[in-house]
């Protein structure tokens, strides 16, 4: 087996094993046989779990950023409300929609974390990606907070509330997740 096709079935392999029975649930034998790989080759590429699941949210997370800090800007229009904050957050979870659909597996390893234990090893593995990801929608709700004086000094409650709500409601058509929300933060 080629070296290349080698990375990518135990990176492929571990991801699908970690969607489905989360990290504390894969063995580094489950992934070995997964992958069709012995601990040597797999050794020639990670050190140990740790470093396939980080590799993994290298792999996936960077495409999902990139897409949402597009999505994420907010272009203050309040006197169109289909292209206001509508807009912004339709946008993003339009984004997330299609990812999800685009990379089921790791779509639910991205879930799994929000609702993992703090002290976790997945968690403290992940935390940065998903610090980055709360980062960028709370200056989104910083922005709108400029314009909507109603939603300053929520922004961080908010970031969360909407990845929590997007992970929930992922099915949803946009149009109706969006009209949620917007309900939502704006009672």
């Amino acid at each position: 087996m080629d070296k290349e096709k080698a990375y990518s079935d135990i990176l492929q392999s571990s991801l699908t094993l970690f969607s489905l029975y989360g990290y504390d649930g894969v063995s580094l034998s489950d992934i070995y046989k997964a992958a069709k790989v012995s601990a040597s080759a797999f050794k020639s590429f990670f050190e140990n779990k740790q470093a396939v699941y980080s590799a993994i949210w290298e792999e996936y997370f960077g495409n999902l950023y990139n897409a949402l800090k597009d999505a994420a800007i907010y272009r203050p229009t309040p006197e169109d409300y289909e292209r206001d904050v509508y807009g912004t957050i339709f946008s993003i979870f339009t984004v997330v929609q299609s990812y999800s659909i685009k990379f089921p597996e790791f779509f639910a390893v991205l879930k799994s974390i929000q609702f993992a234990p703090e002290k976790s090893e997945a968690k403290k593995l992940c935390s940065a990606y998903y610090d980055i990801l709360i980062n960028l929608l709370s200056d989104t709700f910083f922005d709108i907070g400029k314009i909507h004086g109603t939603i300053q000094g929520n922004e961080s409650s908010l970031a969360n509330s909407l990845i929590s709500q997007i992970n929930c409601n992922i099915d949803l058509e946009p149009a109706k997740f969006t009209r949620r929300f917007m309900h939502g933060i704006f009672c």
